[in-house]
């Protein structure tokens, strides 16, 4: 296994463009007083609230976080959570001028309401979602593939999040394989297909049956082999919760078992580590099997932590360290 020091040392100052749906998202704590009167519901008193960058603006805001220049590409409404979202996002990049501001766009906003009791682990009770879920105007999308070229030649790897709001339109993504140099990488969520002929990409099992037009998937190796195929990557990892990981290069299949799956105190934030990890194997020109399981690793260092995943580097070092690598 390669070492994960220096993976994280060869990713200081390296620009890696993140594109897709930026969300703001917003968390809200309070404490059960009651069963309210006017409905089967609790009744909560506030403790406190929180803000920060979700979806692409998670995964940059972790790359930063290991040293990484990061470039946003994306789009956000000209409303206040869209101010927010790019003062956030500006405290981990001095380069927003590809995060663009659309009137016609509101932004994606998901509110997440947790209750517990002093001293005990909040859950999560509800979570409103608010913005747009549709494609950039064409004007819009123009500018934002225009900036996306005006970069290009600086930009060591591309990583693509499909947050669900529509951003990542099919043609703004081919705009951006014509012009991309270094790796592509994408979280596809359910859109796998629309990345067809990109070099690297990720979904679970879900989705994966999904593409495949199956009620769920039950030969995952196959099933990743097909994709694989099917999408012309070069490489495909199949996230599977506590089944573990599949990683399809060419012709081999490497499986890897989770790591910490009985330890899990909250897994909301294994995605987003799961590109972490891919993004720094792939820049720092690991094998696909390498890369996965340092995909693996950061999986499950965000899974043995409550809320956002926080991999730093430290974490991502003693985690290798405790793997024995």
């Amino acid at each position: 296994m390669p070492d994960v020091a220096e993976a994280i040392g060869r990713l200081q100052g390296r620009r890696i463009a993140v594109m897709g749906d930026f969300i703001l998202e917003r968390t809200q704590c309070g404490r059960p007083e009651q069963v309210s009167r006017e409905a089967p519901v609790l009744v909560l008193r506030h403790e406190s609230e929180s803000s920060m960058a979700g979806g692409a603006g998670r995964l940059a805001c972790l790359l930063a976080g290991l040293g990484a220049e990061v470039l946003p590409l994306g789009a956000v409404g000209a409303d206040a959570a869209g101010d927010q979202l790019l003062e956030l996002v500006a405290q981990i990049s001095p380069h927003c001028e590809g995060l663009l501001k659309v009137r016609s766009r509101e932004t994606a906003v998901q509110t997440r309401f947790l209750a517990g009791d002093i001293g005990v682990r909040k859950q999560q009770v509800l979570r409103i979602d608010r913005g747009d879920a549709h494609p950039l105007d064409d004007a819009s999308a123009a500018r934002l593939l225009a900036e996306a070229q005006r970069c290009a030649g600086d930009v060591a790897g591309w990583v693509f999040v499909e947050g669900g709001y529509g951003l990542l339109s099919r043609a703004l993504i081919e705009g951006v394989r014509g012009v991309a140099q270094g790796f592509c990488f994408a979280d596809a969520g359910e859109r796998a297909r629309d990345f067809a002929g990109i070099s690297h990409l990720a979904l679970n099992s879900r989705e994966a049956a999904r593409q495949l037009g199956l009620p769920r998937l039950t030969e995952a190796a196959a099933a990743a082999r097909q994709l694989r195929t099917e999408l012309g990557l070069q490489g495909l990892l199949l996230t599977r919760g506590s089944a573990g990981m599949l990683a399809v290069c060419g012709d081999q299949l490497c499986e890897l078992e989770a790591i910490g799956g009985e330890q899990v105190v909250d897994p909301s934030g294994a995605g987003d580590a799961v590109s972490l990890g891919a993004t720094v194997g792939l820049a720092s020109g690991w094998s696909w099997a390498d890369t996965a399981r340092l995909a693996n690793l950061a999986a499950s260092v965000a899974i043995m932590q409550q809320g956002p995943a926080r991999c730093g580097a430290e974490e991502l070092r003693a985690a290798a360290r405790e793997a024995g690598w």
